[in-house]
């Protein structure tokens, strides 16, 4: 099974205090098909031959992605190669690993990230962007890296269609939810004690990412069980239903030991009779309802 990644790369100065531009390590490596990997980047032993990867050009004068490729190896440590391009050489000697790439390309043109932000979804606060790419190495699933390769974008009311969107407003408010839920966890009633999940590799519950897309937040109970969390974002009940026991399965079959259990838990402000209906059918979702209130003083 492949996995899918962007790699991000910024300006960097190595340790002689040399500078090295974002575009020029990317043009450079891709000559040799090659690209550094640091001792402590998350996600660098999940690497494997056969994943693909997107270049993501960080920074104020980047935010835009560079180009693709498909990885020929895992992650392996790295000594001075002769047969690198002694440019290449002094780049990823001091990041100290590598991943080498089947094929390495460049888009003909780069793209902005503003162009695709609002058709990503693992950009949950598209006025924050570029803050989805602090980390090196990111997880994303098969769906972001199709629509980052595109050459066609598929416009944000498709989309809304094809997530079986009844409430526009809804959808965009409890996007910030999902935000307000993480800041507060600790004040927040759960019916039960959960702690946010994270994994070996740093990577935290809020929008994890699975094979089927990326789950609202991820927690374990007090019994070490997994609890997968969904909010119902003005989606059609039978929607949401359906893609949280997909988060169910995934869980089951990548993550928990023979003695987890996986429950799940949905996030709306309404209850509706389709989605009582939908859950009475299944002994491990639950629903929890929200209630909000605004006051100007």
């Amino acid at each position: 099974m492949n996995n899918y990644w962007i790699f991000v790369v910024n300006d960097w100065k190595d340790s002689s205090g040399h500078k090295h531009k974002a575009n020029e390590i990317f043009d450079t490596l891709k000559v040799d098909k090659v690209w550094g990997i640091g001792e402590r980047t998350p996600n660098r032993k999940n690497l494997s031959s056969g994943d693909k990867v997107v270049f993501y050009q960080a920074g104020s004068n980047g935010q835009r992605f560079l180009g693709h490729g498909t990885l020929s190896s895992k992650c392996k440590h790295f000594s001075k190669d002769s047969h690198y391009s002694e440019k290449t050489n002094n780049i990823i000697y001091e990041w100290g690993n590598i991943v080498t790439f089947e094929d390495f390309d460049a888009f003909e043109q780069s793209k902005p990230l503003s162009d695709l932000a609002e058709n990503l979804d693992f950009i949950v606060k598209k006025e924050m962007a570029a803050a989805y790419f602090q980390s090196g190495v990111r997880s994303i699933t098969k769906t972001d890296f199709d629509m980052i390769v595109s050459e066609d974008l598929v416009k944000i009311s498709q989309k809304g269609q094809e997530e079986g969107i009844e409430d526009k407003g809804l959808f965009v408010l409890e996007k910030y939810l999902q935000d307000f839920i993480v800041s507060n966890w600790d004040n927040i009633d759960f019916g039960q004690k959960l702690r946010i999940y994270q994994d070996d590799d740093g990577n935290p519950g809020p929008q994890y990412t699975t094979d089927v897309g990326y789950i609202d937040i991820l927690a374990i109970d007090e019994k070490n069980n997994f609890v997968v969390i969904e909010l119902k974002k003005g989606r059609e009940s039978d929607k949401v239903v359906g893609q949280l026991l997909r988060y169910i399965g995934w869980v089951k079959k990548n993550l928990a030991t023979k003695d987890q259990g996986v429950q799940g838990i949905i996030i709306c402000k309404d209850l509706d009779e389709k989605l009582e209906y939908a859950v009475s059918a299944v002994s491990n979702i639950s629903i929890k309802r929200y209630s909000m209130s605004f006051k100007l003083l």
